[in-house]
């Protein structure tokens, strides 16, 4: 099938597949629609902690875009996850072309004040979440 947009012609085949996380507000929901309507994506995958909120948006996109979206929740900071969030986008796009490492929390605390529970919050969400994301993408990418 091909598509013609603005008098160029993109092959659905050739088109990516993205996963952004953290992606149901804020800068994730930014990228997800710079995406949608960027015409080089035939599908956006959307993640959030939140399903509900995730799947909000991933409705605005296939209302506002020619792209297709998803919603699938989990929380980069558990492994299992990271990995049927991309075993999901797997099983529903059949590839992997693009992962945007957008998840990530801060807390406004002083640095006096950070408990090593807070501290190890910040780094499952900002550090391994990403990781765990990253190693099982690119096993899809290969």
């Amino acid at each position: 099938m091909t598509l013609q947009y603005n008098n160029k012609i993109n092959s659905d085949a050739k088109r990516k597949v993205a996963v952004i996380t953290g992606s149901s507000k804020g800068i994730g929901k930014a990228i997800a629609f710079a995406f949608a309507k960027s015409l080089e994506y035939s599908a956006i995958v959307i993640n959030s902690r939140k399903l509900d909120e995730a799947e909000q948006v991933a409705e605005q996109i296939k209302k506002g875009t020619s792209c297709e979206s998803v919603a699938v929740r989990g929380d980069v900071s558990h492994e299992n996850d990271c990995i049927r969030l991309i075993e999901e986008t797997v099983d529903k796009f059949q590839r992997v072309d693009v992962l945007i490492n957008n998840a990530a929390i801060q807390k406004d605390i002083p640095f006096t004040e950070t408990t090593l529970k807070d501290w190890y919050n910040i780094i499952s969400v900002d550090l391994t979440g990403p990781f765990i994301c990253s190693r099982e993408a690119v096993k899809q990418m290969q």
